[in-house]
């Protein structure tokens, strides 16, 4: 399940015992966001998020990574977001 991890034991003995690296995210110059560098994580498991379509089940970037990186897209694309949130409003009933 977990490629990461070479030995003769199952996979769920491993859990929150491996660590993992998340490749960091620099929003660019002038972003207003702070840059985060690559970076080691211990006990990864619960830092990453699922992604099951990843051999080892884990999402590339960490969740701070992540939500970083969310926040920039929602920053620059402000009417996709708009336009996106009035169309599950609408859908939903909210």
């Amino acid at each position: 399940m977990i490629s990461a991890i070479k030995s003769n034991r199952r996979a769920s003995d491993n859990i929150g015992k491996m660590r993992r690296t998340c490749p960091g995210y620099d929003p660019g110059h002038g972003s207003g966001h702070a840059t985060q560098p690559p970076h080691e994580l211990i006990n990864s498991l619960e830092n990453f998020s699922p992604n099951k379509s990843r051999n080892d089940g884990l999402a590339v970037y960490c969740r701070r990574c992540a939500a970083a990186r969310a926040a920039v897209w929602r920053a620059k694309n402000q009417e996709k977001v708009k336009q996106q949130r009035k169309v599950y409003y609408a859908k939903t009933g909210l």
